[in-house]
């Protein structure tokens, strides 16, 4: 199943979304990035050819050619987001459900939690720090 994921650099938050009809066109993908990705971003990718049309959808689009190196030494573009694929992919080896697999994925790392006990926690801290503020 193909995934598209992203990482806010500045907030390191991520999103994870499976490919409807595990299909990986222009078509499937641009319309993916313009509802998770803030219009004017910086995004990075490979060289697939899907993601051509990010320019003129008014993002500023970096690439790097995977096959040549994972950083351009020209630019620094990469699409390194560490360890997110290898913590995804073994996450997701023999699973059942990949929604929940993916959701739980994001909610543990928004909430920097690898416990239920320390999701719930940190979850209700945040609303705390939320009502102090308030």
């Amino acid at each position: 199943m193909w995934v598209l994921g992203g990482v806010d650099r500045s907030t390191n938050q991520c999103f994870l979304i499976p490919c409807p009809n595990n299909q990986r066109g222009a078509d499937v993908l641009l319309p993916l990035i313009q509802r998770w990705v803030l219009p004017g971003s910086i995004v990075y990718t490979d060289e697939w050819a899907a993601y051509n049309g990010l320019t003129a959808r008014g993002y500023t689009h970096g690439t790097v050619n995977h096959s040549v190196q994972f950083v351009d030494p020209a630019t620094g573009v990469n699409t390194n987001m560490p360890g997110l694929w290898h913590h995804v992919k073994r996450k997701t080896t023999g699973c059942r459900n990949l929604d929940d697999v993916l959701f739980d994925f994001m909610f543990r790392r928004m909430f920097n939690a690898t416990s239920g006990v320390e999701q719930i926690a940190n979850t209700f801290n945040g609303y705390l720090t939320v009502l102090r503020a308030d």
